[in-house]
């Protein structure tokens, strides 16, 4: 195992620590650690690779950048996709609470209907699908549709299917 740059050993490692951020250059703080008491000599290359490898301001300051935004873009995600799936729900609900009725003026037929319930079912399905596994257990709302000899659709109450995961 390779020996721990020296850096991180010294017992003057804060004050290195705080002189590279206060922007002192490698010289400088070679020269400082030879002023302490007692006095500390550390290789220009040591310091380098202490500053590279191991405070890594910018490096580190760009990771969480990165980290920062890429939290930020998610979070617009998630929200975007809460928003659709309740405006899912909306669309669910207002099936369920209004008098569906074919309309062949306005080429709404009963398969219309039904097809836009299975469609709304089915975007929510797939979302739940690709959640977590601790959240792929979800309700599917089954609302049955069926027409009477004027070709008014009636909804028939709701059954709910609880789906457990495979």
């Amino acid at each position: 195992m390779a020996r721990p740059n020296k850096v991180k050993t010294s017992k003057y490692r804060k004050k290195i620590d705080k002189w590279i951020i206060e922007g002192k250059g490698d010289t400088e703080i070679i020269e400082l650690l030879k002023q302490q008491d007692p006095p500390e000599k550390i290789g220009r290359t040591t310091l380098y690779n202490y500053r590279k490898n191991d405070f890594n301001i910018n490096k580190e300051a760009t990771r969480e950048y990165h980290e920062k935004k890429s939290k930020e873009r998610l979070n617009g995600a998630v929200a975007q996709t809460v928003s659709d799936l309740e405006f899912l729900d909306n669309i669910i609900t207002v099936a369920n609470d209004t008098g569906l009725e074919v309309d062949p003026e306005k080429n709404i037929s009963e398969l219309d209907i039904k097809k836009l319930g299975i469609q709304a079912v089915r975007a929510k399905q797939e979302v739940f699908k690709a959640g977590s596994e601790d959240e792929k257990e979800f309700i599917i709302t089954i609302v049955g549709v069926d027409s009477d000899e004027e070709d008014n659709v009636e909804v028939e109450p709701e059954a709910e299917e609880e789906h457990q995961p495979d």
